[in-house]
């Protein structure tokens, strides 16, 4: 049942990933041409990261009448199964970024602009209830969610306190998202183990997919002599929602009698080392 328009939403990430990637490459030449045109200091540097990914994913089945179903609903009324799980998990990154500060005040206020690219490893891993493995239920899974590239635009504001820099940043990232899931279940009206029906059966669903995301947080910045720096950061990162919509079994009218609506939301709170170079 959950094959069905998968090739379709493949399709669909595909492009949302390839905007992404055209935007990043569009808005990285403005960035230069607008810096070069200032007074101030490029620079580049290598970033590891280590933070806590945690995911809240949902779903939930509707059933209306007309449903190849055991039990299907009454004429006007339809049933829904709604189930909820969540987990959290550390993950590991690392990449590089360059960027651009411009200081803006005689006592050493400064602003940047930041592009950085990122791979990152490690699973959230948890389990979906449902609420039954017959056609029309909620089939539990057994789920995995990673996060596997980032790109991100990020400005900082910052300044001196003694020899070490104080700052806060902002920023938007693009981020590619890995889901996996494992499932058992039944395709036809009724199923049974003892073979007096057809038999379950077990699945699986691999699917990538592109959100966009935003970050807030602050860090530190020690200089370690002559144009090098070391930066330490702490920061919470909310990815957008990730949504599917399957619909099976149209009635005569061609209106899908059996809707599943599945839902990803993460979030995660990270912190950041990173050693940048000034040009």
């Amino acid at each position: 049942m959950r094959h069905v328009a998968l090739a379709g939403y493949r399709a669909r990430r595909r492009l949302v990933a390839a905007s992404t990637g055209a935007l990043v490459v569009c808005l990285l030449p403005t960035f230069v041409a607008t810096a070069m045109a200032q007074d101030g200091r490029f620079y580049t540097g290598a970033v590891l990261h280590a933070g806590a990914l945690g995911v809240d994913y949902d779903k939930t089945v509707i059933v209306r009448e007309g449903a190849p179903v055991a039990n299907p609903p009454m004429s006007g009324e339809t049933r829904q199964s709604p189930s909820a799980s969540s987990a959290r998990s550390a993950t590991l990154g690392g990449g590089v970024l360059a960027g651009y500060r411009r200081q803006i005040s005689d006592g050493g206020l400064y602003v940047s602009a930041e592009a950085q690219v990122a791979l990152h490893g490690g699973a959230v891993r948890g389990a979906l209830p449902g609420t039954g493995m017959q056609r029309g239920e909620n089939w539990p899974e057994e789920w995995s969610l990673s996060k596997r590239r980032s790109v991100g635009l990020t400005a900082r504001l910052g300044g001196p306190v003694g020899r070490i820099g104080l700052y806060v940043l902002g920023g938007m990232r693009f981020a590619s998202l890995g889901f996996n899931t494992a499932f058992t279940g039944c395709e036809h009206p009724m199923c049974s183990r003892d073979g007096t029906y057809p038999d379950f059966f077990d699945g699986t669903l691999e699917r990538e997919s592109s959100v966009r995301a935003w970050t807030a947080g602050g860090g530190l910045e020690w200089p370690l002599g002559g144009d090098t720096a070391m930066r330490g950061e702490l920061s919470y990162t909310g990815d957008g929602t990730d949504r599917i919509l399957d619909e099976f079994d149209a009635n005569a009218a061609g209106m899908p009698t059996i809707t599943v609506l599945s839902q990803l939301v993460s979030n995660e709170i990270g912190v950041s080392f990173s050693v940048v170079r000034y040009f």
